[in-house]
């Protein structure tokens, strides 16, 4: 049952997710005694939002998909106050403000909002029903009109919308889907053009359309209750439904006026402070620094939203945690495919790329170094076991282990990773990044 509503915590958490609830236990680990309240605009205890995709497929059902109970608000002494929407901050006062106008005073507050779909400027977006897929009242939305469906249009051709896909196809093999990309390729930021044209393969050989370099540019609806997609290379898609994936922005248009220095994100130190007094930020919504190049990213990824979030909610207790800066990695199971990506992976000026072809195995595998000795990124492509090393891989980056007396075996051989890091821990070519 949802708790009544405080006017004053010490500690505030807007985000019901990875990065709130890691801060809600790193927090706890230091104050156990301090008022805490979390705030979320979902009605309902913690999911697993990345998990959504095998609830369409009706892989997993409620009792997977929930992985907080009620008990573990209680336990930590945690009020909530789900289904409520805060609408502004008032840093000078040390106030949020809710939809409903009530106003709740903060000692310290985090701000963990995640992120929301992206909505592109497509005619007739708003005068049809399209199907995002991001909270889990939106893929039960889709669950029930893939049931209904013959044919759908998917429009974006990224992570989020191609999870989608494989859960609806899973779900109804029947359907006939057209993919629609705009850039040259799907997948544009977690795969090089290789893996995605393998990944395109698989698509086309199951009956998916894939039309890549092109957009939508108008949506209607028709007589026949059906959706009209017309493309920009001029042709059209007559659809049941349209499923769009466009891509997520961060959740921080409510901030506007708030004095947050904001740029795609909520810019954070490494103690995700903000330039507001008392006022933290971490997950998909803040903006912090990359791992390897030190440029300022969002990486609106679950890891990074754990570290985040436990660094943040460490400091609001008074810890001297430091985040050393994002790592993308990503790892994805569609179509019969595994693909998984870490680093910096594309061609660039100053990177030594390696690559590994086995096309009797389908294996592709593409291996990043700077200075030649120090692996900055990977692609794997293939059968499941190419994300086994991804972890040590991991290790491997963030420690700048000296790889160059194995470089030749590398991509031919996955199984020297763990070899590399286990020489490193005994003191042997390893020179760890510094602190961002």
């Amino acid at each position: 049952m949802t708790s009544p509503i405080p006017q004053q915590a010490h500690y505030v958490i807007i985000g019901n997710s990875a990065a709130g609830l890691n801060a809600v236990d790193a927090t706890r680990a230091r104050d156990l005694s301090s008022s805490l309240l979390l705030i979320a605009d979902e009605d309902t205890h913690a999911y697993s939002r990345v998990a959504t995709p095998y609830y369409i497929s009706r892989e997993i059902d409620d009792s997977t998909l929930f992985y907080k109970s009620p008990e573990y608000y209680q336990q930590r002494r945690v009020t909530t106050l789900f289904g409520h929407r805060v609408v502004a901050l008032d840093a000078d006062n040390h106030q949020v403000k809710l939809a409903e106008g009530t106003r709740i005073s903060y000692g310290k507050l985090l701000l963990a909002t995640g992120s929301t779909p992206s909505r592109p400027p497509i005619q007739g977006l708003e005068k049809v029903k399209v199907f995002p897929h991001w909270t889990l009242a939106q893929a039960k939305d889709i669950l029930e009109r893939t049931c209904l469906s013959e044919s759908a249009a998917v429009l974006g051709g990224g992570f989020i919308s191609l999870l989608t896909l494989n859960a609806m196809k899973s779900l109804k093999p029947s359907i006939q889907f057209t993919v629609i990309e705009r850039l040259p390729q799907v997948m544009p930021n977690l795969l090089d053009e290789q893996a995605a044209r393998m990944l395109e393969q698989r698509m086309t050989t199951q009956g998916i359309q894939v039309k890549t370099g092109v957009e939508a540019i108008e949506l209607a609806e028709l007589p026949d209750g059906k959706t009209k997609v017309t493309l920009s290379d001029g042709t059209e898609q007559r659809v049941d439904m349209v499923v769009l994936g466009t891509g997520v922005r961060p959740n921080v248009d409510f901030l506007a006026g708030s004095g947050l220095q904001i740029q795609r994100g909520i810019l954070v130190n490494e103690r995700m402070e903000t330039n507001l007094p008392d006022v933290y930020a971490a997950g998909d919504c803040a903006e912090s620094f990359d791992l390897l190049s030190g440029e300022r990213v969002v990486h609106a990824i679950w890891p990074t939203a754990v570290e985040q979030g436990r660094v943040a909610g460490a400091n609001m207790a008074g810890g001297a945690s430091a985040y050393p800066g994002s790592l993308s990695m990503n790892v994805l199971d569609i179509f019969g495919l595994t693909s998984a990506s870490i680093g910096i992976f594309q061609d660039q000026a100053g990177l030594e790329m390696l690559r590994f072809f086995d096309f009797k195995r389908g294996i592709y595998r593409k291996l990043a170094l700077r200075e030649g000795k120090r692996i900055v990124g990977l692609i794997a492509v293939g059968s499941p076991e190419e994300v086994h090393y991804m972890g040590t891989i991991q290790s491997v980056i963030r420690r700048q282990i000296d790889v160059s007396p194995w470089k030749d075996k590398l991509l031919q051989n996955p199984n020297l990773y763990g070899r590399i890091v286990l020489e490193a821990s005994k003191g042997k070519s390893s020179s760890p990044l510094p602190t961002v």
